[in-house]
Formats: structure tokens, sequence, C-alpha cells
């Protein structure tokens, strides 16, 4: 089992302090997505799990990779610390700032939407079947090969 110096030990604590801003962040943007989705129980419970499954798959490859599997208490009350330092200090302006993203992306979908439901009606008007058909009949020359009585 490798020993750790003191400054990989100081390295360590801020790598999980950031891993606990990093949790935190994860949280804002899915709590974002629940009040701008309105979920209802259901959704709250899929986001939940969803929130969990990347909190612990986080703390598992941080736990192998950055800890080389060993145990460290301090590790895990780092990043709850940097969770509450993230909660204290940016959590309010993160949501905000995402919530607002999520806006303009809705009012962006909208706008895509009406285009794209205006270019289907200017297609059908432009390219309806009887116009094409009077097109066709308009520029279609008799063959010289083929006359009505076959080829002569």
């Amino acid at each position: 089992m490798p020993v750790f110096t003191n400054s990989q030990q100081v390295t360590l604590v801020l790598q999980s302090l950031l891993l606990g801003v990093g949790i935190g962040a994860v949280y804002d943007m899915l709590r974002a997505l629940r009040l701008h989705f309105r979920c209802g129980w259901a959704g709250a419970a899929l986001l939940d799990t969803l929130f969990w499954v990347i909190v612990l798959a986080a703390l598992f490859e941080f736990g192998l990779i950055a800890a080389a599997g060993q145990p460290r208490g301090f590790v895990l009350l780092t990043a709850a610390g940097g969770v509450e330092l993230y909660l204290a200090a940016l959590s309010e302006t993160m949501l905000e700032a995402i919530m607002r993203l999520l806006q303009v992306l809705a009012k962006l979908r909208h706008a895509v939407y009406g285009l794209r439901v205006h270019c289907q009606t200017v297609v059908k008007q432009r390219c309806s079947s009887v116009k094409i058909r009077f097109l066709t009949k308009k520029f279609k020359k008799d063959s010289f090969l083929f006359r009505r009585k076959g080829i002569k």
C-alpha cells in the first residue's frame, strides 16, 4: 500500500473539495430541470435517482483513481464541505443562470417550431399536385420516335 506524502494529501483534499463543488453543480442542474419542466412525483423520483447514481459513480471513480483505492475518511468529509461551500456561495446564482438558459432554449425551440410549421405550409402551397401536373403538361414534349400508333 503506497504511502501518501503531505503534499499529496493536500492535493487530495483540494481535489475532493472540487468534487463536492461539482456534486453541488449537478444538484442545481437537476433541480433547475425539475423546476422548469414542473415534474410530478415520478419525474422527481427519476431525477433524484439520476442524481444519486451520478454521485455514487463519481465517488467510486474518485476513490479508485485519486485516492488510489485507499479508504480515506477526510475525502468524504471534504467533499461534503465542498457541497456546503457551493450551496452557500454559488447555488442561487447558478440556479438563476440555468433557469434563464432553459427559458431561452424553450423560446428558441418555440421559434424553430413556428418556422418549421411556416415552411411546411409554404411547401404545401407551392408544390401542390395540381401545379406539378400543370408544369409537367406544359413542358412535356412528344417524342419523335413514339407516336400514337407505335414506332415510325
